[in-house]
C-alpha cells in the first residue's frame, strides 16, 4: 500500500510498477478511497453474512429480559429485531443480533466455541439504558437506538457503537440465502487509539487505525478477525465472509480516480509491456491494470493477453503518468501473489 497526496489539475505523478509473475491473480494499483473516509471511527463491512454477530440496528426496545447468561433486548423497528449480550467470563461480552425473530436462524460458529462460564453478573435498566455489569467490565444498551457501549470497571470507555446496518447482497458470486444480509457496523475510535491485529497482509501496517484493510483469503494473505486496542479492548468480528475495516468501499480501478497519461504522453491508459524473463514479448496500452493468472472455475475474469497468457517467465511493467481527478489523499493498493515494485516519480 503506498499513500499519496495528489492535486487536481497541478500535479501528474510519473508512474512505473512492474510485477513478475508466480501464481494466482496479479493486480497493479488501485484506488481504494481519499483519506478520511471514516473519520475517527472503525468500520466493519462484510459482503455476505447470515445473520452476523453484530451490534444492533438502530431501533427503540421494545423491552429487556434476563437469561441465565446475559440479557435479550427486543427492538420495536429497524433493521434487527433481536439483540442478546452473553457474560463468557467477566472480561468477555458476546453481542449477536439478528433481524428474526429468535436466534435459531443462525450460523454455525467457525470461530467462537468457548461457552459462557457462569460468572456473576447484574442486570438493570434505567434512565434508558440497560447495563449489564460483571466484576471486570460494563455493557450499556441505550433502549432508545439499541447501541452497545463498553465500559472497564472505573466505568471509562472502552468501545462505542457509532452506527450499524443491514443491505442486500450484492457481490456474492453463487446464490444467495434469503436469510442473508451484507452487514455494517462502526464503532467511535479515539484519535490517539492505535489498532493491531487482523493477521497477515502486504501494506506493512502494523497500526490500522484509519487504515484500509480487507479481510479476505489470498496466496500471501492470512486474515485474523480480530483487533486489540491500546484502549485495554479486543473485538472479534464473528463472520468469515469477506470484510472490509476502515472504508466499506471495495478498491476502484486506477482510472476511476486519475487521468491516466501512456509513456508517450498520449491520455486514456498507460504503457504495457510483457516481458518472456527479460525479452520484449508485447506493447499495449491498458487502462486498468488487473490479470487474474490462475484458473477460477476454468474461467479467468481477468485474462492475460492472449500473446503473453502462457508463457512461463512472464514479467510485466506498466509506465506512464497519473494526474488525480480531484484533490485528496488516495491508496494505491497493489496486490500480487508474485513480486511487484511501484515507482512513483522516481521513488
Amino acid at each position: 500500500m503506498k499513500r499519496i497526496d495528489g492535486w487536481s489539475a497541478h500535479r501528474a505523478r510519473r508512474f512505473r510498477a512492474r510485477t513478475a509473475r508466480h501464481s494466482g491473480t496479479g493486480r497493479a494499483p488501485r484506488l481504494p478511497r481519499g483519506a478520511g473516509a471514516c473519520g475517527a471511527a472503525v468500520a466493519f463491512a462484510t459482503a455476505l453474512a447470515a445473520c452476523s454477530e453484530a451490534p444492533s440496528g438502530e431501533a427503540a426496545a421494545r423491552g429487556w429480559q434476563e437469561t441465565p447468561d446475559g440479557v435479550v433486548v427486543e427492538l420495536a423497528d429497524g433493521d434487527f429485531r433481536r439483540l442478546r449480550l452473553q457474560v463468557i467470563d467477566e472480561a468477555i461480552v458476546r453481542v449477536t443480533a439478528t433481524p428474526g425473530a429468535d436466534f435459531a436462524n443462525l450460523p454455525e460458529p467457525l470461530m467462537v466455541v468457548a461457552q459462557p462460564a457462569g460468572v456473576p453478573f447484574e442486570a438493570e435498566g434505567a434512565a434508558g439504558v440497560l447495563r449489564l455489569t460483571t466484576a471486570a467490565v460494563r455493557a450499556e444498551v441505550a433502549l432508545d437506538t439499541g447501541a452497545v457501549t463498553f465500559r472497564d470497571a472505573a466505568g471509562n470507555v472502552l468501545l462505542a457503537e457509532a452506527e450499524r446496518s443491514l443491505a442486500p447482497v450484492t457481490e456474492d458470486p453463487g446464490p444467495v440465502a434469503a436469510d442473508s444480509y451484507a452487514v455494517r457496523q462502526q464503532f467511535h475510535r479515539a484519535e490517539d487509539e492505535a489498532l493491531y491485529g487482523l493477521g497477515q497482509h502486504q501494506s506493512g501496517d502494523l497500526n490500522h487505525a484509519g487504515e484500509n484493510v480487507t479481510l479476505t483469503t489470498h496466496n500471501v494473505f492470512i486474515s485474523i478477525p480480530f483487533l486489540v486496542s491500546t484502549r485495554g479492548w479486543g473485538l472479534l468480528w464473528n463472520n468469515a465472509s469477506v470484510t472490509r475495516v476502515g472504508s466499506p468501499e471495495p478498491p476502484r480501478p486506477l482510472a476511476d480516480g486519475f487521468e491516466l497519461y501512456d509513456a508517450a504522453g498520449e491520455p486514456g491508459a498507460l504503457t504495457a509491456r510483457y516481458y518472456a524473463g527479460e525479452d520484449p514479448v508485447l506493447e499495449a496500452r491498458v487502462a486498468d491494470l488487473d490479470y487474474q493468472y490462475l484458473d477460477h472455475g476454468n474461467v479467468r475474469e481477468h485474462p492475460l493477453p492472449e500473446a503473453v497468457a502462457d508463457l512461463d517467465d512472464l514479467k510485466v511493467t506498466w509506465e506512464g503518468t497519473i494526474v488525480p481527478k480531484r484533490s485528496g489523499t488516495y491508496d494505491l493498493e497493489m496486490y500480487s501473489s508474485g513480486y511487484a515494485r511501484l515507482v512513483l516519480d522516481g521513488e
